[in-house]
């Protein structure tokens, strides 16, 4: 396993954020022997990895592996509310408050290795990520999507959308979501170990929080077409939680043109954590690696 480091760093307002960094010292130390794929010297590039909704960052360990073994180093936060993070479980005042969190993660991870920055988001984490490159594109070499919350399985229909945001003025923190756990993965370990997870927030969500994420879903369309990054989306297509045609419609939009979805049939949310998930895991890596030049060998 690749050394794992932990840390925290002020988000906005102050609150203490927690992050955990998995190193490229390993990687190095199995491409001196021959066996890695990163090549000595400095680690190609970060990759920052953004959690879903109600999860923390401890949950990549597998992903993380690959993407060290391929010469990276990976940076993961806790979202204020989620994980080891500071902040009230389930809510949050404002969505921007994720993006402007993420942006002092990013500087931290910038101030500590230079060079080439992959974004990656998963669900709630997808969405983040995209607000934050459609505002700083000029931050990122490329960026992943996995399943991004860009559109909604059941979208309320406009009379419960104005009541929700009536309720998040009123009584922001009144508890009005729940995630399914069932729709997670289809493998009963995966779910038996989310549900079991202390880390996982396994309560409702407030009103004010899924006002601000319903809201936020419903300004991408308008500015989708600005974002001209290379761009790898991948989706199950038996997703309940986050529907694939929204990753249809996201990547339709995008005015970039290096933009690639790749569905996979029969997969549940969290595509890594599907049976099938070393070939997606496998997919996203070569990917990323076919968009980051290696960096050049130590003399």
């Amino acid at each position: 396993m690749p050394d794992l480091a932990e840390g925290t760093f002020n988000g906005a307002g102050g609150l203490s954020l927690h992050y955990r960094t998995w190193s490229t010292e390993w990687s190095r130390e199995r491409s001196t022997e021959g066996t890695g794929d990163g090549g000595a010297g400095a680690p190609r590039g970060a990759v920052v990895l953004v959690h879903g909704m109600g999860e923390h960052s401890g949950r990549y360990d597998p992903l993380a592996s690959a993407l060290v073994d391929a010469g990276f180093s990976v940076w993961a936060l806790d979202h204020r509310g989620h994980g080891q993070s500071e902040g009230r479980r389930g809510h949050v005042e404002r969505f921007s408050t994720f993006v402007a969190d993420l942006e002092t993660f990013r500087l931290l991870v910038a101030s500590r290795q230079p060079g080439p920055q992959v974004l990656l988001g998963h669900s709630l984490g997808g969405a983040i990520a995209l607000a934050h490159a459609l505002s700083h594109p000029e931050a990122w070499t490329a960026v992943v999507l996995s399943a991004p919350a860009t559109g909604a399985a059941d979208p309320p229909p406009r009379p419960v959308v104005a009541v929700g945001r009536l309720l998040s003025r009123v009584a922001p923190r009144l508890r009005v979501l729940a995630l399914d756990a069932d729709g997670v993965s289809r493998d009963p370990a995966v779910v038996a170990d989310y549900v079991a997870d202390p880390l996982v927030h396994h309560g409702r969500y407030t009103a004010r929080f899924a006002a601000e994420v319903f809201e936020r879903i419903e300004a991408f369309p308008s500015q989708t077409p600005g974002f001209t990054l290379p761009v790898l989306v991948v989706h199950g297509t038996e997703d309940s939680l986050v529907p694939v045609q929204a990753s249809r419609d996201v990547v339709a939009a995008f005015g970039s043109s290096d933009k690639t979805l790749r569905e996979h049939p029969g997969l549940f949310h969290e595509v890594f954590n599907e049976p099938e998930g070393p070939e997606v895991i496998a997919e996203v890596v070569d990917w990323i690696m076919a968009h980051v030049p290696p960096t050049a060998e130590a003399p």
